[in-house]
């Protein structure tokens, strides 16, 4: 017995060590990626009342074009701003969420159901490819988890979601990419 609760303490430590976020890819299947050869990280973001402004900031901003760039340039795209065959758009999203558990137990005599309700902010991080001649959505890339608001080691976060994110990109890269984020710099 004592077996057993040391190996569910143990599960519940390690899956609490997680990402703590999730992430997915998808792109028009009718475009050859291996086709375009430059990109451009867009300045511009969209004007919408779920964009978070913290998230958004300068640093972040920058945090994550270069993840993106690394990422891209380990393709073997080349960042040009001159006529870019692909803009690359990104931004972060907030949305507030509830999540509720229920916990089913027997009391002394009657079964007990608990319940528990999480409030929380739910971040997605969205990086979009898009075909510069014909203004068309060509990939798309996003990661979704709960908000932090702790800023430590901030740069390897978001250059992991980032990864996450490219992982399912149809072109793979040439030799791995590194995952230090400090080793690129722009």
């Amino acid at each position: 017995m004592k077996r057993i609760s040391y190996v569910l303490i143990l599960f519940v430590l390690l899956s609490s060590c997680g990402r703590g976020f999730v992430a997915n890819s998808d792109f028009d299947r009718s475009v050859n990626l291996r086709n375009y050869q430059t990109f451009k990280i867009s300045e511009e973001y969209p004007n919408r009342p779920d964009i978070d402004p913290i998230l958004n900031n300068e640093f972040n901003r920058k945090r994550i074009a270069n993840a993106i760039t690394a990422q891209l340039k380990g393709r073997n795209y080349v960042e040009s701003n001159q006529n870019p065959d692909l803009l690359v758009k990104f931004y972060v999203r907030v949305k507030d969420k509830q999540q509720t558990q229920y916990n089913n137990n027997w009391g002394f005599y009657y079964p007990r159901t608990n319940s528990y309700t999480k409030s929380y902010e739910e971040s997605t991080l969205i990086v979009e490819l898009v075909d510069a001649a014909e203004n068309k959505l060509v990939w798309q890339g996003w990661a979704i988890g709960e908000k932090e608001y702790n800023s430590k080691n901030i740069e390897q976060k978001t250059w992991n979601k980032v990864s996450y994110i490219f992982r399912t990109f149809p072109v793979k890269p040439k030799e791995p990419i590194s995952n230090d984020p400090i080793s690129y710099n722009k």
